[in-house]
């Protein structure tokens, strides 16, 4: 099981006694101690590898604008969540990325990038409302921005 997770210092998310929502294992369960279970998790058929992303700030008239946006390396699936308290909201698949998903990363106007692990950069295009990430060129988006 993979999972998302909002993590705070101190908070002990219960790895080696939970998958995810699931009970994994009492052998290092601890009376009285409080788990802090994930926003959200998802089983193998859709990936074995989370990586995690970040919140889009870019364009605020976008219906995306504050969707946490995340993938799995394996699977290459892009995924959108929203979440209350710590309490799951939305989250749907968005996309599939060109390559396994390494990272991803921002910049100042908040857009967000796919990192491929074969090295190329995509930017998520929020604008057109689709998530189908667009090459981008690392030498000029290092020299100029964009």
């Amino acid at each position: 099981v993979e999972e998302v997770a909002i993590v705070r210092r101190g908070e002990n998310h219960g790895w080696n006694v939970y998958e995810g929502f699931e009970p994994f294992s009492n052998r290092r369960r601890q009376e009285g101690m409080v788990y802090v279970h994930p926003v959200a998790a998802y089983k193998r058929k859709y990936g074995n590898s989370v990586t995690g992303g970040y919140v889009y700030r870019g364009d605020k008239a976008s219906p995306f604008h504050g969707v946490y946006v995340f993938g799995d390396y394996t699977s290459r699936l892009i995924w959108g969540l929203t979440q209350e308290n710590r309490t799951l909201k939305t989250i749907r698949q968005i996309g599939t990325s060109p390559e396994g998903i390494a990272s991803f990363a921002t910049d100042e106007k908040g857009r967000i990038y796919v990192v491929g692990y074969e090295g190329m950069v995509y930017e998520i295009d929020f604008a057109a409302g689709s998530f189908a990430p667009a090459p981008v060129d690392a030498e000029r988006a290092a020299n100029t921005g964009r």
